[in-house]
């Protein structure tokens, strides 16, 4: 078996030439496809080469622990900025057939990478030189299988490529053989698997648009180096190590998650000027539709609303939310007449002031789904 010091060399240009074989590839699918099977037959001889190798880091547990805190921080705020920004849907999917397509491969693609990163990189624990060229690899490697995705025919399309895909991939790259080298597989494991497959996990992510959304999965990477080296003990003091985690755990998870929550009771349950209310139909589409949220204002002065004005009101014990499109002064107060977007008539019945919870201000989409799924499993309407 070949265990020199140049083997990792001939592992990374194999990996290289298959990298370069798939580049004359222009069928997205394809090439994701072979790169898959690239990435396999490299791990295999790999293993012919080094052998299988156990994760014995005794520092693994604490590491993932602090990696997964800051993670589950760092995805707090970001749902915390959909309030303003909006959601859009991402990859999710309930139905197992759709499975095969996105999750499932790119499950695949992320174990055996960073089980050949783990071996490689275990085997060769001195070659600084030899680790940062495998590195470079795998961004290689993700550019390829994104860059299909767009098309660069101009410096602003190249730009957004470059801060939305290559950025990222730097920082995600660096920062995974950072933690395989110092705390094993199985948290850099844990940490790829988020970054990769939270996409077709979630059902919703909040619309950062490409900026954001590069600059996001470049302060993660970050943000977890940083805490790592400064929290976890390279001399492996176990009770250091907990006091640690517990401290992380706290400042990371538990301040971002209690913001969460005191926003969202504070929406929902009215106390101040604003409230957040579930939409259950497509009658305003395409301004909204239903499982989308809407916050709303209250308002004290009927002289407030204008034509145009989106409304919350209540009517037959339904909360409704259609926008104006006359208004009628009589000696009993001001009638507003409404009509749904999408509907082709205006409603039957005006609305008085009394019945008026306040006017839409602002959208949220996907975030009303729960609730409104919720309240037709219990029999709502």
């Amino acid at each position: 078996m070949l265990k020199s010091a140049k083997s990792i060399y001939l592992i990374e240009l194999l990996l290289l030439v298959l990298l370069l074989v798939s580049i004359p590839i222009t069928d997205t699918a394809k090439r994701e496809i072979f790169c898959i099977i690239s990435i396999g037959l490299v791990l295999f001889v790999s293993l012919l080469i080094y052998g299988n190798k156990k994760d014995n880091n005794a520092l693994k547990v604490p590491a993932t622990r602090i990696t997964v805190s800051v993670m589950m921080s760092i995805f707090i705020i970001v749902f915390l900025l959909g309030i303003p920004l909006g959601f859009n849907k991402t990859l999710f999917s309930l139905d197992p057939n759709n499975w095969f397509d996105g999750l499932i491969p790119a499950l695949l693609f992320t174990i055996a990478m960073e089980w050949l990163r783990f071996i490689v990189v275990v085997s060769n624990p001195f070659n600084r030189k030899g680790m940062a060229i495998l590195t470079i690899l795998f961004i290689l490697c993700g550019v390829l299988i994104n860059i299909n995705y767009i098309i660069l025919d101009d410096h602003y399309r190249l730009f957004v490529f470059l801060c939305a895909t290559i950025f990222p991939l730097i920082a995600q790259e660096s920062l995974s053989t950072y933690i395989t080298y110092h705390f094993g597989f199985f948290p850099n494991l844990v940490f790829k698997l988020i970054i990769n497959l939270n996409l077709y996990l979630l059902p919703i992510m909040t619309n950062l648009g490409n900026y954001l959304y590069g600059a996001f999965n470049v302060i993660m990477p970050f943000a977890i180096f940083i805490t790592l080296n400064k929290s976890i003990n390279f001399g492996n003091d176990a009770t250091r190590n907990r006091n640690n985690i517990k401290k992380v755990f706290k400042g990371f998870v538990l301040f971002p998650l209690l913001v969460a929550l005191i926003i969202m009771v504070i929406l929902v349950s009215g106390v101040f000027d604003y409230q957040i209310v579930a939409i259950a139909s497509n009658s305003m589409i395409p301004f909204f539709s239903r499982g989308d949220a809407i916050i709303y204002e209250k308002i004290v002065d009927e002289d407030d609303i204008i034509i145009g004005d989106i409304l919350v009101f209540r009517r037959d014990n339904k909360i409704v939310s259609h926008r104006v499109t006359m208004i009628s002064n009589t000696t009993f107060g001001k009638h507003f007449f409404t009509k749904g977007d999408a509907n082709d008539e205006i409603d039957s019945s005006y609305v008085v002031f009394d019945d008026i919870m306040g006017i839409t201000r602002s959208t949220v989409k996907y975030v009303g789904y729960p609730t409104v799924l919720l309240n037709e499993m219990i029999g709502g309407e």
